[in-house]
This record gives C-alpha cells, structure tokens and sequence, in this order.
C-alpha cells in the first residue's frame, strides 16, 4: 500500500495561476492534454511479477497446473493503488525535466492532474515552446492521446472552466443549468436523477470554484450528517425542511447569475494585504458589545485616532436574540467577533472596492486588497475557507461572503494577540474618549444594510434548534444501480 500523499492541482492552484499570469499584462494561451495508458508506463521490477499475475483458470485457493495459462503484468496495471503512486512519482520528475528542457526563455506553466495536463504560456512563444514539450515527452517513450490535445483561452480541465480572456475560473454552462435543473426539482418536490448526497457532491465541486456560494453549503452538510447519523440513510427530498428550501432558492438564484468568478477568489495574495481596521466584542453576563475603527487608508497610511471612523454597536435580546440563544452570550462569542469583521467591512470600507479602487493601479485585478484584525483566532480560518458548520457562526460567514461578493473586495483576517488590540478593547468597553464623536458611525442593528443575514438568523435559528427532528425519515431506497452518477446523470 502506497503511505504517502500525493497532492493534485485543485481550484486554488488554478487559480493562483492564472492570477500570476494577470499581473503579467501579456496575452497567454492554454494546451491540454492527456497522456495515454499512463499507469501503463511505469515498469515493475520483475520481482514482483508475481504480485500483479493473473489467470482465467479457477482455481478456488489451488496452485495453477503447470500448463495453466498465466498472464504477467510487467507494467503499472489498473486495480493497484501503487500503479497511480509511481506514475505520480514518475511524472513529477518529468514535468520537473520539462521545465529545465524548455529553460528561461520559454518558460511556462505546467500543471499536472494524474494524467491530465495544462500548460500556459504567452502567445509569442507556442510555436517555440509547444513543439519543444512534445518532442521531449516524445524523446522519453511518454505517448500522448493526440485527440484530446486541445488549446485556447476559453477551456474546461479537471472540470474548471478557465477564462483567460477575463482571468475567471468556475463550472461549464451545462454544469451550471444541471445544478439549476436539480435545485429547480428538489424545490418542487419532481423525481431527480441524483439523491441529495450525490448533488451536494457536485455543489461542494461547483463552490469550490465559485468560493462565494460556499459558506450556504454548511446547512446542507448539517442535514445530510444528522439524518446518515439517524436513519443511515440519505435525505427525502420529499420533505425538505422550510429552511434548506430557502438555501437552495438563494443558491440557484445566485448561480444564475454567474457560472465564474474573478481567479482571485475574494482573497489577496500574500504581500498585497494592507490593514484597514481592527475589531473586538465583548460579552459579560448580558452586556454584549462589538466596536471597531479604522487604522489604514487605502494606500497603507495609518490613521490618526482623531480622524478614525469607529463604531459601538450594543446587542440585547431584541436586536439580538441569537446572541442569547445557548444562554451566556459568551458562548456566541466567536459569532460576535465575527460580525465585528463583517461591520468592518461594510461600514469602515463600504464602497471602496471593484475597478475604480485606489488600488487600480497597483493590483492589475483592480480591486482593492484589505485586511482586519481581530484576537478571535478561530474565525481566521473560517473566514480563509469561507465554510463553517457551527451556528450561528455559519450565518455570519454567509453573510461576509455575500458582502466581498458585492463589494467586489479581497479580504483576508488576520489574528492579532488580545494585548496588541487594547484600542478596539476599549471600545467595546465604552472607552471611546480617544475618538472622534463625530466621525462615531450609525450602528442600529435593525438598519444596516445586511444583504441576507437577517433572514438566515430568523430562518436558521429554526432550523438548527430542531435540527435533531427535521427529515428524521430517510428517502426510500431506490433500486440498485451499478452505474456512478457520471454515467447516470451526466452534467458535461
């Protein structure tokens, strides 16, 4: 059994790609390929022949009879896990020479999916580089299935649509009107070819690309992990709950609109991060607060106190009843910081992103990169995967994705030790005399132009304190059917 891991190129890697390639300012063009039988191009040292030996005789535990007809397998052969590990070891190294052969002058750059290949390199150079990458593959007995080499700036690999044209990476259009189709059925109760586990495999594919549908992803994982956990089955899409009905109406609406997003992927990249504000909540017995201010302009300068936007804003039971929902609003507390970044956002930067940011020159993406700090270490991760399962939480990362969406902003939280954050401390703790009351920003929790939080706190909050109850029926166990869903119900 092969041990280690063996890494692929995902979404990000894509991504992250492409972004290096926008920064360049030169036009660029993709080559994809397969190799063929490539499990069958590693060589097996010829003792352990034996290992991947086969025969058509039944032998029901025996020996074979000495003239039993045995076939050998001298090659990395299918049903064996190491044929894929040394294939992946064999074609690291050469993708590795690849890049010594072609050199700096035509360097490029290569990706490498089991036996799926993509290659980026500027214009000005296919003639040169593209002759030169299949020669040496040539040059090593490495075959290539000629049928499936493609090229342009418009390209599906590894199921990604790339947009080199506008630098966006996401799903196919089909992909696109397959998940619509299937949340459309699910939505009005008509048989689906898929179950909803399965479709909740191809959504966490497609929000893998389009990052800012992820986070209305977690409900959907909570329904499906209870009723495996209950009935040991999968979800009734009989009797979806009311709240589950109104993700998946936001879903389809959302991928609507668009089957790609910009490569960066709401996130900056390391280096292009500038700090905007800082933030902090506080929650002792029933007095909850959640301040914050600003620190940076957008071109990095820092902020003198006295000309920093701030705000207070102070939850109770009414504005807040989710806040006190577990009791203690110290166990929400995580939730707190949370919004905390999120009023950051929306009310320290509102409206400084998309193309006519300060920035426009600097990030060729046009948009503007900022950074918050908070002492809430959990919450860097979950704002860095945009995904959390927890509740409430789960709500306000929605939230914060749909507003970087609409905002058209590149965000990035950073955590910063409790003793290096005193300033937004103290304003949670009412110590504002060292502010501006003039510059203090509105903070009415029922006024703020929250895009889809309000609804998912009432909606949610229902959903999650009888999460144990809901869909406790699993579907009814269909037919067997030994073909996968790609072969099933196809979405390419």
């Amino acid at each position: 059994r092969a041990r280690d891991q063996l890494p692929s190129p995902m979404v990000n890697d894509i991504s992250a790609e492409m972004a290096e390639v926008e920064d360049l300012e030169e036009p660029h063009i993709a080559i994809v390929w397969d190799f063929k039988s490539a499990h069958r191009i590693v060589l097996v040292a010829p003792e352990d022949w034996g290992l991947q030996a086969c025969t058509l005789v039944d032998l029901r535990g025996r020996t074979p009879e000495p003239d039993a007809v045995v076939y050998v397998n001298t090659v990395g052969t299918f049903g064996f896990s190491s044929a894929g590990y040394w294939w992946g070891r064999l074609a690291a190294m050469m993708i590795r020479d690849a890049h010594y052969f072609l050199g700096p002058e035509l360097k490029a750059w290569i990706l490498l999916f089991a036996d799926d290949g993509k290659i980026l390199i500027p214009i000005r150079n296919l003639r040169k580089t593209i002759p030169a990458l299949f020669t040496f593959f040539g040059l090593f007995g490495i075959p290539i299935k000629w049928a499936k080499v493609k090229g342009g700036t418009q390209f599906q690999w590894v199921g990604y649509w790339n947009n080199l044209d506008r630098f966006r990476v996401g799903i196919s259009e089909k992909r696109q009107r397959w998940v619509i189709d299937w949340i459309e059925s699910a939505l009005n109760g008509t048989a689906a070819n898929a179950d909803f586990d399965s479709a909740l495999g191809r959504l966490t594919f497609v929000c893998g690309a389009i990052i800012y549908d992820r986070p209305f992803l977690a409900p959907l994982y909570s329904l499906a992990a209870v009723v495996r956990k209950k009935t040991g089955g999968k979800v009734d899409l009989m009797r979806l709950p009311p709240y589950i009905k109104f993700i998946l109406m936001h879903l389809r609406e959302r991928i609507k609109t668009r089957c790609t997003v910009h490569c960066m992927r709401g996130r900056p990249r390391t280096g292009y991060v500038i700090e905007r504000f800082r933030t902090d909540a506080k929650a002792e017995g029933d007095h909850v607060t959640v301040g914050g201010y600003q620190t940076g302009d957008p071109y990095g300068r820092a902020i003198d106190h006295k000309d920093a936007k701030w705000f207070l804003l102070t939850l109770n039971k009414k504005n807040a009843p989710w806040a006190f929902a577990k009791g203690e609003p110290f166990r929400a507390i995580s939730s707190l910081e949370l919004l905390g970044s999120l009023l950051g956002v929306m009310l320290l930067l509102g409206g400084e992103g998309g193309q006519d940011s300060p920035q426009g020159g600097t990030l060729s993406v046009g948009r503007l990169s900022v950074g918050g700090l908070t002492d809430n270490a959990g919450n860097r991760f979950a704002v860095a995967r945009l995904l959390s399962t927890k509740w409430p939480l789960v709500a306000f990362v929605a939230e914060l994705s749909a507003q970087l969406e609409a905002q058209d902003l590149l965000f990035e939280m950073s955590w910063v030790p409790r003793e290096q954050n005193t300033e937004a401390d103290a304003i949670t703790n009412g110590d504002v005399g060292w502010l501006n009351p003039s510059l203090k920003l509105a903070t009415d929790m029922s006024k703020l132009p929250f895009i889809i939080l309000n609804d998912l706190l009432v909606k949610g909050a229902v959903f999650y304190e009888g999460i144990e109850a809901v869909n406790a029926t699993a579907a009814a166990v269909a037919p067997y059917d030994s073909r996968t869903l790609r072969v099933g119900d196809p979405w390419d």
